[in-house]
């Protein structure tokens, strides 16, 4: 499935590890050198909370990082790189001067994940063993072309209850639950959904993102093996994206191109 429009606002690629045996100051200053070409902005964040998985739990918070996280972001401020001691993820994010045809796509941010995994393991000088694997596709379904209280016309198989809060009254968050799975290319993935009114900064016209997310757990598979899941992962989320959302409105609002 592929959109002539499409409403994305954020696409993430995640993968996460054991604590990066090699990871240090240096290594990150030898990987943002051969990064730098396409990410020459740099900046440091809080790292984000390593994850492990329990059975009949799910992802729990693990220990936390003492390394903080190291955004590489390109000069358009689209693509962002981020780095951390047990984490590397790649995403694109819209903002309000993005037009639709910008989005790259998934295999160019799969290729671009790629190219900086082999960046990261050469400057740590350790072969990378992904433990985690994570999938988030985020898109926006604006209120102009459909009435809050007709939601239920966008949104199919989700209840009108949960998807009606008003913006303007309170910015109310909807999770809906992460107890589901999908079955892509042989492998079972679990994925959660998200929707989240909130305000237009320009216009001030109400909107919901909508991400759905999938995620997966490895046993210490290679680079390559794990890229092959991620795609599995992308798979997966694109289905629910698609099965959750009306197909009129897939084709009159984002131009719905099937393969």
């Amino acid at each position: 499935m592929n959109f002539a429009n499409p409403p994305h606002v954020e696409t993430i690629l995640d993968l996460g590890f054991d604590p990066i045996p090699g990871f240090s100051h240096i290594a990150i200053g030898e990987f943002h050198a051969s990064m730098q070409k396409q990410y020459g902005n740099v900046e440091e964040h809080p790292a984000l909370p390593p994850f492990t998985m329990v059975p009949e739990m799910g992802f729990v918070v693990g220990p936390p990082i003492t390394v903080n996280r190291v955004w590489h972001v390109s000069a358009d401020l689209h693509s962002v790189l981020q780095i951390q001691q047990d984490r590397l993820i790649v995403n694109w994010r819209r903002n309000d001067e993005t037009v639709w045809k910008d989005y790259p796509g998934y295999t160019e941010l799969r290729r671009r994940l790629t190219e900086a995994a082999e960046a990261l393991s050469t400057a740590t000088q350790g072969d990378l063993q992904p433990r985690r694997i994570e999938f988030a596709y985020e898109n926006a379904v604006s209120m102009g072309h459909v009435p809050t209280e007709k939601l239920d016309t966008v949104f199919t198989a989700i209840s009108p209850a949960l998807i009606t809060p008003d913006p303007h009254v309170a910015l109310q968050q909807v999770r809906l639950g992460s107890d589901f799975a999908v079955d892509v290319g042989g492998e079972t993935v679990p994925c959660s959904l998200e929707l989240r009114p909130e305000l237009d900064r320009q216009t001030g016209e109400p909107f919901h993102r909508f991400r759905v997310t999938s995620a997966l757990m490895l046993a210490g598979e290679s680079l390559d093996r794990a890229l092959q899941l991620m795609d599995c992962c992308h798979d997966a989320a694109i289905k629910v994206f698609g099965a959750l959302t009306d197909d009129t409105y897939q084709r009159e609002h984002w131009g719905r191109i099937d393969a």
